[in-house]
């Protein structure tokens, strides 16, 4: 007996592209976003963030950032907020809204680097809803809404390949379902059959 053929299986694993809109708002030509860990579907990542405005951020001021459905917040995560210098943000999350505030840490620039730890990525490789930024700055007492960037940045994984991973079976059986392992990401099945 031989084995003739079997099923190519590959992977997803997010690598992300960004789709981004010419927009006067908050969100310009220099936005980036990635991840400072293996972005896998489903897995929890840190997100990077560095945004520019036309206006300033206010050391005073506030900034939301709300995610798109596709990604998960519960409350038993340990969601936190840094800036580029690492050092810790105050920040309010509303899970139920995948809602995000920074309350305080903001520096008097025109841009601001910050990254958000603890994210679910999406289950499934498709293009995101957007993500928001709004912008606020605290005048009389109050919070002034100053810039908003709806439906300026949208994420878009990507299949992944098999290139560079370690490969490796149990058991090869014939004629059944054998279990392929991918390194530690995930198990995938493969099936033999006769010739």
């Amino acid at each position: 007996m031989k084995i003739n053929r079997w099923h190519q299986i590959a992977f997803l694993s997010l690598i992300f592209f960004l789709l981004i809109k010419e927009s006067f708002q908050i969100i310009t030509g220099t936005i980036e976003i990635n991840s400072a860990q293996n972005v896998i579907l489903q897995t929890s990542a840190t997100y990077t963030f560095r945004l520019s405005s036309q206006q300033q951020f206010y050391q005073n001021g506030r900034l939301l950032i709300i995610f798109p459905q596709d990604f998960t917040f519960t409350s038993t995560q340990a969601l936190t907020c840094a800036d580029d210098s690492g050092t810790n943000l105050n920040c309010a999350f509303n899970y139920q809204a995948r809602l995000v505030t920074i309350t305080s840490g903001l520096k008097n620039l025109a841009s601001f680097t910050f990254s958000i730890s603890g994210i679910t990525n999406p289950g499934v490789a498709v293009e995101t809803g957007y993500f928001t930024f709004r912008s606020y700055q605290l005048d009389s007492g109050s919070y002034k809404f100053v810039e908003n960037s709806d439906t300026t940045l949208t994420v878009t994984p990507q299949p992944g390949s098999l290139t560079g991973s370690k490969l490796y079976f149990h058991l090869i059986m014939i004629d059944q379902y054998n279990l392929l392992q991918l390194m530690q990401l995930q198990d995938l099945r493969l099936h033999f059959q006769l010739a």
